[in-house]
């Protein structure tokens, strides 16, 4: 169970959460909690743990969508491909027709990664009905394009076939 709150910082300290969160590479609310929760920790003498982990390294400079260049690519690529398939298990119907071999198209990486971080925060974070919202729209324009690109659907993707081996080694 988690609790969502609101908290107002005065202007100079908003400021200095803003650049504390840029330079863990993380988004503001994300770094806002984990401060909270460290000093809520300290003064109970607890160990909480965040509800839902990020898939990203603390020190990570790129979103988490986007496929890192350094030692971490190979777990991203893993991390990844596991959330992709759980997104079209969720959505099966929507991404019916993703193509065979996505993986070679860095926009679709892209896009595909960028929606299962996206549904992963709505899961765990978001209260707000028009993000789920715009979610669902997100997919139905995903799922039109499928439907709608000449070639795309006729070779579609096998959601239970092991990643392949050139995506993994990258």
């Amino acid at each position: 169970m988690t609790q969502r709150v609101m908290i107002t910082l005065p202007d100079p300290l908003g400021e200095q959460l803003d650049q504390h969160a840029a330079r863990a590479g993380q988004r503001t609310s994300a770094a806002a909690a984990e401060l909270v929760r460290d000093a809520l920790n300290r003064v109970t003498g607890t160990q909480t743990r965040a509800a839902s982990a990020s898939r990203s390294p603390p020190n990570r400079q790129t979103a988490p969508w986007i496929e890192p260049s350094d030692a971490t690519r190979v777990s991203w690529r893993s991390e990844t491909w596991m959330a992709i398939v759980a997104l079209c298990a969720r959505y099966s119907k929507e991404l019916a027709r993703l193509e065979n071999k996505w993986w070679q198209r860095p926009a679709r990486v892209e896009t595909l990664a960028a929606l299962a971080e996206w549904r992963s925060q709505l899961d765990h974070e978001s209260s707000d009905p028009r993000d789920e919202l715009a979610f669902q729209s997100r997919i139905a324009e995903l799922q039109h394009a499928l439907e709608h690109t000449p070639g795309t659907g006729t070779n579609t993707f096998n959601p239970d076939a092991p990643p392949p081996e050139d995506w993994l080694d990258g």
